[in-house]
């Protein structure tokens, strides 16, 4: 079958578990086994493609409808411009955290050296890119599940950044192992109420509860970095968290008892999504 013809039939396939995003979602699998990137596709199509790649790219295309992410089925993931392994056991990179990422670059620029520590690492998308756009920074990242921290590991070598020390440990009693003080602090700690899991979207399930549960009300983890990670930040040093949608007043309120200045910021949706505040000294 030629290309064009099976990405219809791919896009129609998928339709189902992806409505508006299965003519996207059916290229990313088409340059997945092609080996080549999505904006290729126009030129090739043409191409024939062989029984073999249309029969693995049908088993893929039964994962999605079965509910398992995209992100997983390519096992590698963008962020920031830059390749992130990703699979079973750590959170998928999202656009919104980029904007973390911008966030924390921006109040970096003119910080000569500057140690960063990312908590909650995860895949390290954040710690990582940090890393890579601040060759001069020293950045530790922490993370507590071994699946996850498998990841890390590999995500580190995959983009080749030797300023970086990957620990794994516990964000709730293991702060004194770190290396302080840092002029940043980083995370996006797992921030969905416990009751809300279940009705989570089907992809979303798929992924570690362990990276999306933060506690009876969303909030566990930001007071545990609040009173336990603002004392390890330098006299001018930041910290900067992302946060759920509906979750602003409530992590500035924890975060005001801990900081002299601190900011909600939004999203490009105009959503509450980061909170941003200054170490009181």
């Amino acid at each position: 079958m030629k290309l064009s013809e099976f990405r219809r039939v791919l896009t129609q396939r998928l339709r189902p578990a992806s409505d508006d995003d299965a003519a996207f979602e059916a290229d990313c699998l088409i340059a997945d086994a092609l080996g080549c990137r999505n904006a290729q596709l126009p030129l090739m199509t043409e191409r024939a493609l062989n029984e073999a790649t249309e029969r693995n790219l049908s088993k893929k295309a039964e994962r999605r409808l079965a509910g398992e992410p995209l992100q997983y089925i390519l096992g590698e993931w963008e962020f920031f411009g830059l390749p992130f392994a990703v699979g079973q056991g750590v959170l998928i990179p999202r656009p919104e955290t980029e904007q973390l990422v911008e966030l924390v670059l921006s109040r970096l620029e003119g910080k000569e050296k500057p140690k960063v520590l990312d908590l909650c690492a995860g895949s390290g998308c954040i710690g990582i890119t940090v890393a890579k756009q601040r060759g001069d920074a020293a950045v530790t990242l922490l993370e507590k599940s071994d699946e996850a921290f498998a990841y890390l590991l590999e995500n580190i070598a995959k983009n080749q950044v030797n300023n970086t020390t990957a620990i794994r440990g516990d964000l709730f009693t293991d702060h004194d192992r770190l290396n302080a003080p840092f002029d940043a602090i980083v995370s996006n700690p797992p921030y969905v109420r416990s009751a809300e899991i279940a009705s989570l979207q089907l992809e979303v399930r798929q992924e570690p509860a362990m990276a999306l549960d933060g506690g009876a009300d969303g909030l566990t983890f930001y007071r545990a970095i609040a009173e336990r990670y603002a004392p390890l930040l330098t006299e001018d040093g930041f910290l900067a968290v992302e946060i759920g949608e509906e979750q602003g007043q409530a992590v500035r309120e924890i975060f005001d008892d801990r900081f002299d200045c601190v900011t909600v910021i939004k999203d490009y949706s105009g959503l509450d999504r980061m909170v941003f505040a200054k170490d009181r000294r």
